[in-house]
């Protein structure tokens, strides 16, 4: 280690550091700025399009689906969603809204377009990705697609396993003729549901079965 014996050693020594490494450390400023800048203008940008993209949002799901008069403005303002904001979690929630407003309806091959498109925009073990499966399991069910219904369920990622996916896989095994595999199924949803209408559902399947 070098020692410095005055003050004036010492400076002389930093204006030759500075001299030496002069160019590395102004460039070296310079990116740094240029990354925090650019870091700050995403996030405020990013917040920015949140924002817009929730305005749009709450416009559009304030809107009493069964006003005929208001149903342009709703059908312009999910366009805009969609075309402009299909990025946000408001988009994702606006197309399983309006999936299942076209299910209740019984307009289930547009229900399902929107399911798939929920589906595919998302990764596995997202929630979004979880309920649009669950959902297309069900209107595929009701359709009688009983193989694509339980690959909708088999792509469902869950830490634990759940009463209601569980029940469905009974239904699409059952519908597939695979009565066994179905009463396992049934079964194993009873085990662990704790909602008492779903369990009188499952007991019931169950009581058809034995």
């Amino acid at each position: 280690m070098v020692e410095y014996r005055t003050d004036e050693e010492r400076v002389a020594a930093i204006m030759r550091f500075f001299d030496n490494y002069k160019t590395y450390i102004i460039w070296s400023s310079v990116g740094l700025v240029l990354i925090t800048t650019i870091f700050l203008s995403v996030n405020s940008y990013q917040t920015n399009q949140n924002y817009e993209a929730y305005s749009v949002y709450q416009k559009w799901v304030e809107i009493d689906p069964s006003e005929e008069d208001k149903a342009e403005l709703a059908s312009n303002l999910f366009e805009i969603l969609q075309d402009d904001y299909s990025f946000s979690g408001f988009y994702k929630s606006a197309l399983l809204i309006e999936s299942t407003r076209f299910a209740k309806n019984e307009q289930l091959d547009k229900s399902l377009n929107l399911l798939r498109e929920l589906k595919n925009s998302t990764s596995r073990g997202n929630l979004f990705h979880l309920l649009a499966n669950r959902n297309i399991a069900r209107i595929e069910i009701s359709l009688k697609n009983y193989d694509a219904a339980l690959k909708a369920l088999n792509s469902i990622i869950l830490d634990q396993e759940n009463s209601t996916i569980l029940s469905l896989k009974g239904d699409a095994l059952l519908g597939l003729g695979r009565t066994d595999l179905a009463i396992a199924q049934y079964q194993k949803a009873l085990e662990i549901s704790q909602i008492s209408e779903e369990r009188l559902i499952i007991e019931y399947k169950l009581s058809k079965l034995n």
